[in-house]
């Protein structure tokens, strides 16, 4: 039984040889977690599914693979250190958050500001274009390589 037959027989009230699962790190964790099992590269596991290789969720045998448009795609934007401020292109203003393990630095973001402050910004509020073709390009190149045995 292939991830996509596993999890098409669990939406259908059937049971699999197995529960179906998908698992989402933080990067730092991916990172270490990718480093234990000897898993080569670069960006070998993005929470959110932008610029992912897929190589940690292969290797441990995930039956979904997580992509993402819009929003969610900001909770981790590079190039941003402890404390700093940026804006999305949701008008959603993050900060970058560092904290302390005993396996090292992490970090996660929190909102700070959003584009409906007040009444008056709900007039003039211009969401971002959704038909973007870019917005979907990682999408359809996971689709396109995985959709035969992955959901």
């Amino acid at each position: 039984m292939n991830h996509r037959e596993r999890v098409l027989m669990a939406l259908n009230h059937k049971t699999p040889d197995r529960c179906p699962m998908q698992i989402s790190f933080t990067p730092e964790f991916a990172k270490r977690l990718s480093k234990e099992m000897k898993i080569q590269g670069e960006d070998s596991h993005n929470p959110h599914g932008g610029g992912n290789s897929y190589k940690l969720e292969l290797a441990l045998d995930e039956d979904m693979l997580l992509t993402s448009v819009g929003w969610a795609n900001s909770y981790y934007q590079d190039g941003f250190k402890n404390g700093e401020e940026y804006v999305d292109e949701w008008g959603i203003r993050w900060k970058v958050i560092q904290y302390d393990t005993k396996y090292g630095k992490g970090r996660y973001t929190e909102i700070i500001g959003h584009p409906l402050s007040n009444d008056d910004t709900v007039n003039t509020y211009i969401v971002p274009d959704p038909n973007r073709q870019e917005l979907y390009r990682e999408a359809q190149k996971l689709i396109d390589n995985y959709k035969i045995d992955y959901f």
